[in-house]
């Protein structure tokens, strides 16, 4: 009684006196006998015990003002706890060897609470303790916890106990590290972590063998090496060849520098499933499918007699869902004669045929000049996007000028109608103070529509910055993600920086609700990398890398590689259309060719 008494006194002076230092490196000033009850947690390894001349450490974030890594809205005790959004590894909290009664150090208790922030979610995070030593691991327990059946939006407790194996020897040099590791989508809170470092005090189930880490290194965020994620090369029968369209004699479809690409739900027979609209300099429009009987691509020839071959490359074409009939159409933004003009692809006669001779036509939708729709000055300095920015499944038009301001255009029965009455700026997407990037897509969670990532980098001083904008429906103005956070702009943490000259690519690669983001830049090698945005940075997710690729031809050794994202085969599943290109076409080593990857996971 007197042990639990103590225990308890010791535990309050600590809360009260706040006299310890947290992240990166924890210095507890008390080394004293303490005990943990572990008799609410899930998923125990052992019994209890208590250490005898123990090390007890408690950490409650509540001295951190660090908001990259602190979440303040919600708290197990206190005002703060420590945030995880989405997968990867949390800050880690560390305690010196030379802290420790090293003699009394073969037994470990850790207990923390974790608050899931997402109801639909399916959680799978581990509770990690290691030892380093000279930055090298050498012991890894972790306890994992997953399941559909974990509460959400309420703080529950987990706990583990183990005991180090007899080939880990401790010395002053080695670092005691606790950490959560997020191996799920999941937004995670942590708060009230606990750990005892001492002798067993009652024999139990304990691990008599944990397993070293397989990985060498304690995780850093944002900080390489990063976990792989392997996409797969898939058949589309065309012998791996540079054109898209291989069989029976016939080949089309071969990817020009000049060309350009446009990715969409074009075919309504096809399930929602997209298809590549293929534009060449001199006017020519293809469009290719992928036959799903014949496991390869067909193309049909789009007879134009309603845009001038001439224009289709001097002016704007967006791709959307307009007139939210859950087909795309192509929004044709004439410059020269100052009008909107709304086309369909029509459906070809017949699926898949073998003589790729047919053709199909443009319908048009509608046709209106500027001066009919609020605010439409067409000019050369004006950047166009298509995009759902409310979330109703159709697509709006969003017309941005050279100083920032802009207007959002939404298409009804009556024609184009002005969403803001009045031009908005902002400063962001001044194209004559920032280079500048806009990328859409559904790639926060918080939306359920597509958000705007703005890259940009200012003339003068040549820095990379980003934000993140969404529309309030309700105001009908732009607003940062970041701002509602206090802060202006997204952080930059680690050695990748957003450039305007990465390329961005959104998909759905794992078959859920949420798009996923991957960030190619070539400026010195391939570098293709998933990242995933929270509310002040974006984290790092994988490398990605490619798999079931012919002899030595991996996308990532060729000098020149294109790559696009699409729904090819599967409305709910992205892949990833690679052009696969050398200045000289090495025959016998890395032939130029098409491929299409899809990644190694699925829900």
């Amino acid at each position: 009684m007197r042990i639990k008494i103590k225990s308890i006194i010791i535990l309050l002076i600590l809360i009260f006196a706040g006299a310890y230092v947290l992240i990166p490196i924890i210095k507890t000033r008390f080394k004293k006998t303490a005990k943990i009850d572990f008799s609410s947690s899930i998923d125990t390894s052992g019994s209890s015990f208590l250490p005898s001349n123990s090390n007890y450490y408690f950490f409650d974030f509540e001295k951190i003002d660090n908001k990259d890594i602190i979440y303040e809205k919600t708290a197990h005790s206190g005002k703060r706890s420590l945030k995880l959004f989405g997968e990867g590894y949390s800050y880690g909290m560390e305690i010196n060897a030379n802290q420790v009664d090293l003699s009394n150090a073969r037994h470990f208790s850790l207990s923390s609470w974790i608050f899931i922030k997402d109801k639909s979610s399916k959680p799978d995070f581990t509770l990690v303790f290691s030892i380093e030593e000279n930055k090298k691991s050498i012991f890894w327990y972790g306890n994992t916890v997953a399941g559909e059946n974990l509460e959400s939006e309420k703080w529950f407790k987990i706990s583990s106990t183990g005991v180090l194996d007899s080939m880990v020897k401790l010395n002053n040099n080695c670092i005691f590290k606790i950490y959560l590791w997020n191996k799920s989508k999941c937004n995670i809170l942590m708060d009230d972590v606990a750990v005892v470092i001492g002798q067993e005090f009652k024999k139990g189930n304990y691990l008599s063998e944990t397993p070293i880490d397989p990985y060498s290194y304690i995780p850093k965020f944002n900080l390489p090496p990063f976990r792989s994620l392997f996409f797969k090369a898939i058949d589309i029968g065309n012998n791996n060849d540079k054109y898209l369209v291989n069989h029976d004699g016939q080949k089309h479809g071969e990817f020009k520098f000049d060309d350009k690409v446009f990715i969409g739900n074009f075919l309504k027979y096809r399930n929602n499933s997209q298809s590549i609209l293929l534009a060449n300099p001199s006017g020519d429009l293809n469009i290719y499918y992928f036959c799903e009987t014949e496991k390869r691509f067909s193309k049909s020839t789009i007879k134009n007699s309603i845009i001038p071959k001439q224009s289709i490359n001097s002016n704007e074409l967006l791709i959307g869902d307009f007139n939210a009939d859950f087909v795309d159409e192509l929004l044709f933004i004439d410059k020269a004669k100052k009008q909107l003009v709304l086309l369909k692809i029509n459906n070809p006669k017949q699926l898949c045929p073998k003589d790729e001779s047919e053709t199909i036509e443009f319908s048009k939708i509608s046709q209106f000049s500027t001066n009919q729709i609020t605010g439409l000055n067409i000019n050369e300095s004006n950047k166009y996007i298509s995009a759902d920015i409310d979330g109703d499944n159709s697509s709006e038009l969003i017309k941005i000028d050279q100083n920032g301001s802009y207007f959002v255009y939404k298409y009804t029965l009556k024609g184009w109608q002005s969403v803001n009455l009045e031009a908005k700026n902002i400063p962001e997407w001044n194209s004559s103070k920032n280079e500048l990037q806009i990328v859409k897509g559904k790639f926060l969670k918080k939306f359920n529509k597509d958000v705007l990532l703005s890259v940009y980098s200012t003339k003068k001083s040549k820095t990379n910055n980003y934000t993140i904008f969404f529309f309030n429906e309700k105001t009908k103005v732009f607003e940062s993600f970041y701002t509602i956070n206090k802060a202006p702009k997204g952080k930059i943490i680690g050695l990748d920086t957003l450039k305007t000259s990465d390329t961005f690519i959104v998909g759905n690669y794992d078959n859920d609700k949420e798009d996923e983001l991957l960030r190619y830049n070539r400026d010195w090698r391939f570098n293709l990398k998933e990242i995933k945005f929270n509310d002040s940075t974006f984290a790092i997710q994988s490398n990605i890398d490619f798999t079931g690729f012919k002899k030595s031809q991996n996308p990532k050794y060729y000098e020149d590689l294109t790559i696009f994202s699409g729904n090819f085969f599967n409305k709910n599943f992205s892949s990833l259309l690679t052009i696969k290109r050398n200045k000289k076409n090495v025959v016998n080593f890395l032939p130029n060719s098409i491929e299409i990857y899809s990644p190694n996971i699925s829900k």
